[in-house]
């Protein structure tokens, strides 16, 4: 979903306000952070660990109206059949590509990392640290809430001075 908004971004924003605008997405994502790690918590201490999810999905279902009427459509690359290189040929492509290759491999080392980390971090704030399990919502609360003012920022700046001179 992440690649999906950010080439959403790419095309339908201009560049010299693109950097902006993947900061107020990554603010979103902050948001989500803020408001949606403590009130799943505080939905699965009132019902069961299901709760989080039926309400995510409400919410979710939603979102189908906004997305339809404001999301503009992104068809303008699609030309007719006879055009279109083949899958194999696109995937080819990609690994003839060295700087592909290269971002795919950063992509990957980024995910693992996260997927390495980011589990223990409750487990470690509780048994070595000390937290209870309730106060947890409030770490996530914090971090979240200084993202959400810092995405934004860091992205104007980037279309202000430069992404090379901001985001290296």
């Amino acid at each position: 979903m992440g690649a999906l908004i950010l080439s959403i971004i790419g095309g339908a924003i201009p560049n010299e306000r693109r950097a902006s605008a993947m900061g107020m997405v990554m603010a979103a994502f902050s948001v989500a952070s803020v408001i949606g790690v403590p009130a799943g918590l505080f939905l699965a201490d009132l019902s069961d660990w299901h709760m989080p999810f039926i309400v995510l999905g409400g919410l979710a279902l939603l979102t189908l109206i906004p997305v339809a009427i404001y999301i503009p459509s992104m068809t303008d690359h699609i030309s007719s059949y006879e055009q279109k290189p083949s899958p194999i040929q696109i995937v080819r492509n990609v690994t003839s590509n060295k700087n592909q290759m290269l971002a795919l491999l950063f992509g990957s080392v980024i995910m693992f990392s996260h997927f390495s980390v980011v589990p223990f971090i409750s487990p470690y704030l509780t048994t070595n640290v000390g937290f209870s399990d309730s106060q947890i919502k409030y770490i996530y609360l914090i971090g979240g809430a200084l993202t959400v003012f810092s995405s934004p920022f860091i992205g104007r700046m980037a279309d202000k001075y430069g992404r090379s001179k901001i985001l290296q």
